[in-house]
């Protein structure tokens, strides 16, 4: 049985985060280059009028995209948690 690990969130390296389908042809070609190893999923939620969520992949199916999701606002959490502390005298 393969050890878990928890989903990787990183930021894209782009200045300009308001030209979303410019960041999402990034993404596509980084996934290509393979710079995040292999993919085995995706997740996307749109800023939208009914807030679409969309699950790609062979892992695509809606009950993994939603954990990917919730692995994804954890470790922001998270990030954002050591942040707080780090500010403290």
């Amino acid at each position: 049985m393969n050890k878990p690990t928890l989903a990787k969130v990183t930021n894209l390296p782009v200045k300009d985060l308001s030209d979303v389908p410019a960041l999402l042809r990034k993404l596509a070609d980084d996934i290509e280059a393979n710079k995040y190893g292999h993919v085995h999923a995706a997740g996307v939620v749109l800023e939208a009028a009914e807030l679409p969520a969309f699950g790609f992949g062979a892992n695509g199916q809606p009950q993994n995209v939603s954990e990917l999701f919730a692995m994804a606002h954890t470790k922001l959490i998270h990030q954002r948690l050591s942040y707080i502390e780090s500010c403290r005298p």
